[in-house]
């Protein structure tokens, strides 16, 4: 298993967001991974899953504001 550093992780997040391009971060999310977003409140919504929480909804990487 190759080790990837700490600042080649944060470079590629940063890019992914920059660029909107989710599959920059294919190999850096786990299959059992939970985000949890502030909106809609009061609540939020969480998303768990590889799916759910980056590919399935990319919007907040894939999606030029």
């Amino acid at each position: 298993m190759q080790t990837i550093e700490t600042a080649e992780i944060m470079r590629r997040f940063n890019q992914a967001f920059r660029d909107h391009k989710p599959a920059i971060l294919k190999d850096l999310i786990a299959p059992d991974c939970v985000m949890e977003s502030i909106q809609p409140a009061p609540n939020g919504t969480r998303y768990e899953g590889y799916d759910a929480g980056l590919f399935k909804n990319s919007r907040p990487v894939g999606a030029a504001s």
